[in-house]
């Protein structure tokens, strides 16, 4: 057997490994009341952002509101670029509240802390480079 092939396809198997798998704790910050329910979401696609019903569950966490002193961890995710939206559903019907306007009744937050003050984040706005092992901050604004 050529030794040059078996070199090269062994280089492209390293290559493709997939990043190892790491833990991304959360901590939210500004919460106006400690009633309802908190939802934290990650995203790995700019296509479900900020949607936490399109994310998928093992990146989907509702914690009770009274519980979130404490920095809320996602388990075995892959480094990259990712996303987080946080909604303060304060009456836990389930969904954002707006006004006539679109403007949100409810708690919201993004990754960066950088909301856009006259439309929806959209995944650049919130998007962030995860190396693995590291926490994240979000400050939850109220209109």
């Amino acid at each position: 057997m050529p030794v040059r092939p078996t070199l090269a396809a062994l280089s492209l198997v390293c290559l493709a490994t997939p990043s190892p798998a790491a833990d991304l704790a959360v901590t939210i910050e500004g919460l106006r009341t400690t009633k309802g329910l908190v939802s934290i979401c990650v995203f790995a696609r700019s296509a479900d952002f900020p949607d936490c019903g399109a994310a998928p569950p093992a990146m989907r966490l509702n914690v009770r509101a009274d519980s979130v002193s404490e920095p809320v961890v996602f388990e075995g995710l892959d480094e990259g670029v990712l996303a987080i939206a946080v909604l303060h559903d304060e009456n836990g019907n389930g969904r954002l509240d707006t006004n006539f306007l679109g403007i949100p009744n409810e708690g919201v937050g993004i990754s960066t802390n950088r909301l856009p003050r006259f439309s929806a984040p959209a995944f650049e706005d919130a998007a962030f480079r995860f190396d693995g092992g590291s926490g994240q901050s979000v400050k939850l604004v109220y209109w």
